[in-house]
């Protein structure tokens, strides 16, 4: 009788007010965390900086290709790992023995970017509205099974730390091979000019670039930017004079350059779109 009540006791779900309160604490737990190791790579130049100014979503890295999706999986599995052990921890399920976090819960949190550094409509591999990311992630914390410590074999332990090298390995080499950003940008008459900023530690070289228009790039001295060299964590004026016939929106461009040696593509995007008015 006492296994049975006790199975029955441990199989009890926490009340709807008690899962979205240890949701909130859980964020506020894991966000700390999230910054131990983000900062760090910040500072040596191996993610962006990030921006809440930017468009579109992804984290660190906006999704506009199948590596940029691949690279944001292992920082956003982080987050969620991160706060799935918090929501553990709050709700009091170690009782003496560890408990592992639910890998269900993490995922729904990497994949809705409820932790990260930037809101979840611009940080999720899926992009939703802050309300429905909370939601979301509340409805799953309090649906889970929670199920007492995995106990890995050698085989087991060796298939995760190869998929998380595989993915550590895939974010650093998308972060080193695409280090653009452009930042500050605006429209002055018939000129849009913004900063090109090499966001590695890494130097680069521009090989060529291409705009919307085929508008020629030129830096703030107006000499062409090909061939030009921005060292690591340094920033690069740039104007650009659309063609006579261009007007409407430019959103990005696509830089060929040279990176450590290797030729790569990039595809810019600017932190917020610029408009160039109709002549």
């Amino acid at each position: 009788m006492g296994a049975i009540a006790l199975e029955s006791k441990e199989a009890r779900r926490p009340s709807w007010l008690g899962t979205f309160g240890a949701v909130i604490g859980a964020s506020i737990l894991a966000w700390p965390l999230t910054l131990l190791w983000a900062f760090p790579l910040v500072g040596l130049g191996l993610v962006p900086l990030p921006s809440r100014a930017r468009a579109g979503h992804g984290w660190p890295w906006r999704i506009d290709s199948v590596w940029s999706f691949a690279a944001d999986i292992g920082p956003l599995l982080l987050c969620g790992i991160a706060f799935a052990w918090s929501f553990e921890a709050l709700l009091g399920r170690f009782k003496g023995s560890w408990r592992r976090p639910s890998l269900v819960l993490a995922l729904v949190v990497a994949a809705v970017g409820w932790v990260s550094v930037v809101t979840p409509a611009q940080a999720g591999l899926v992009p939703i509205a802050e309300f429905w990311a909370f939601a979301t992630v509340g409805v799953v914390a309090r649906s889970v099974r929670h199920r007492p410590s995995l106990r890995l074999t050698r085989r087991g332990l060796t298939v995760l730390v190869g998929i998380g090298l595989a993915l550590t390995g895939t974010s650093l080499a998308y972060g080193a091979l695409h280090p653009l950003a452009a930042e500050n940008g605006d429209v002055n008459g018939d000129t849009v000019w913004f900063a090109l900023r090499n966001e590695t530690r890494f130097g680069v070289r521009v090989q060529s670039v291409t705009l919307p228009g085929r508008a020629e790039l030129r830096d703030w001295e107006g000499r062409t930017l090909v061939g030009t060299r921005i060292d690591g964590m340094e920033s690069e004026f740039v104007s650009v004079k659309p063609s006579r016939s261009f007007c409407g929106k430019i959103e990005r461009f696509d830089v060929r350059l040279n990176v450590a040696g290797r030729e790569v593509r990039q595809r810019v995007w600017l932190e917020q779109p610029l408009i160039v008015p109709c002549r």
